[in-house]
């Protein structure tokens, strides 16, 4: 808004200049010609051989002579001063320098804006890409169930449901593929608006500044000029002053820069992730398919071992964990290399190494969660990763204390103390956040117990080496 203003104004202050140069050139050009025939005169006359005259009548024609003579050198001396000090500063400097300074910051402006409105439009599509799929996902999830009723998933097999199954991780794909855009959207716009605008908009102001300032000069000349061809004055100290002298930085800021203070300029608000939600009917049936899917792996006996490790501590503030460290630890395990480690989740990893990727996700205000995915996703050693998540579930448990709380007196309070009983009690306490997590976790657990013969972990010890997960 302040720099295309600011462009604006400078645009017609250069037009003006050409217009005063071109002006100047043709009063330059008539005086030249004027000054030609006098000085043709004053030679014809002081040549004048037959003209002459005696006594006062003579030495008053020898004075007027060498006036002529004199008045044509210092009428020359008068143009040479309108060409040096008004007409040459204008087309060598303003017109010259100052005009290319002011196209390269203009040109560098107008790359930097389109960049960050391309920028803009990347993300309104990536935007407008999620939604359609969220939308096409959940037309996808009301279809099955409006067609299989209220035990939708054990019943809907085959190609409607891996329809779904589709569409969800389309829509999966697009909502992180829109967190990042959005990212280097709010990235690309600080730096635009915090280091790329101001330096080129105080650059322009110093354009600005120095062309206010040479065009009072040339004016100022000008019109002194003006004075002594006219015969108003033949003193530097009789001129009078048509064009006052004034600061030219204060009139910049004020006609040029329509006042804005240009270290105060208002940032604009960063964009924020905007989250498609469903409707009632399609939450309530997503909510289902998460129970169902974790009924499905989740094992009975093992949930007994690792219950309690999953709660966090009483009279402490809960906070959830952060679904980025938790997915990219969970890709990383989900490696052949990775899930087939020998002693995974058992060996410790450098403690260096996991505190320093553990604070870059939780102590910093605004992590980079794309730089921080690839630095993990090119860990070497996978003992480095378990040692992280399982440092973060220790910081951050998968329950709150509330739902933990919740599923101890569901289960206690039962007649029947049947630890198959579990699961029920979990799905039907936690929240769908809480069980989507669970879900990655023990979808992870179960691929790792998969290959035990490779990792040397079963079940059991997989069991015993997340107990430490309890705060």
């Amino acid at each position: 808004k302040y720099f295309g203003r600011a462009i604006k104004k400078l645009e017609g202050l250069f037009r003006q200049c050409k217009e005063l140069s071109s002006f100047l050139k043709k009063r330059v050009m008539i005086e030249k010609e004027h000054l030609r025939s006098l000085t043709k005169l004053s030679f014809s006359i002081a040549e004048e051989r037959q003209l002459k005259f005696e006594g006062a009548v003579g030495d008053s024609w020898e004075e007027l002579k060498e006036q002529l003579k004199y008045g044509t050198n210092h009428r020359q001396a008068t143009i040479t001063s309108l060409e040096t000090q008004a007409l040459q500063p204008l087309k060598r400097t303003i017109l010259g320098e100052l005009e290319a300074a002011f196209k390269k910051v203009t040109n560098e402006a107008s790359q930097v804006i389109q960049g960050y409105n391309t920028q803009r439009m990347v993300l309104y599509k990536a935007k407008e890409k999620y939604k359609k799929h969220s939308s096409e996902w959940e037309a996808s999830l009301l279809a099955i169930h409006h067609e299989h009723g209220g035990d939708w998933l054990p019943n809907a097999r085959g190609k409607l449901l891996e329809k779904e199954e589709g569409l969800f991780s389309k829509m999966t794909g697009s909502r992180e593929d829109y967190v990042l855009v959005m990212e280097t959207t709010n990235w690309l716009q600080h730096a635009v608006f915090t280091n790329n605008m101001p330096e080129l908009t105080k650059t322009l102001f110093t354009i600005a500044k120095d062309v206010i300032a040479i065009l009072t000069g040339a004016l100022q000349s000008f019109s002194y000029v003006e004075a002594i061809l006219d015969g108003t004055t033949k003193q530097d100290s009789d001129v009078p002053q048509l064009v006052p002298q004034f600061d030219a930085e204060s009139y910049c800021l004020k006609c040029i820069f329509g006042g804005v203070e240009l270290e105060k300029v208002p940032q604009p608000v960063q964009f924020t992730f905007q989250e498609y939600f469903l409707q009632d009917e399609a939450a309530i049936i997503h909510i289902k398919k998460v129970q169902y899917q974790c009924r499905a792996k989740l094992n009975a006996s093992d949930l007994v071992a690792q219950g309690a490790a999953f709660a966090h501590s009483v009279g402490s503030s809960y906070k959830m964990p952060n679904p980025h460290l938790v997915e990219t630890c969970i890709e990383y395990l989900s490696q052949p290399r990775a899930f087939k480690e020998e002693g995974l989740f058992r060996v410790p990893g450098d403690s260096t190494v996991i505190r320093k990727y553990h604070s870059a996700y939780t102590m910093v205000a605004d992590p980079n969660y794309a730089e921080l995915q690839e630095s993990i996703m090119k860990e070497l050693d996978p003992n480095n990763i378990t040692g992280l998540l399982k440092l973060h579930l220790r910081e951050r448990p998968l329950f709150s204390q509330d739902t933990f709380t919740m599923i101890r007196g569901k289960h206690d309070g039962s007649d029947d103390k049947d630890k198959n009983l579990l699961p029920d009690v979990i799905l039907e306490s936690a929240s769908k956040e809480e069980l989507e997590t669970l879900l990655k976790v023990v979808t992870l657990f179960c691929l790792v117990i998969e290959h035990s013969s490779e990792n040397r972990m079963s079940s059991d010890v997989l069991a015993l080496s997340h107990v430490h997960f309890h705060s």
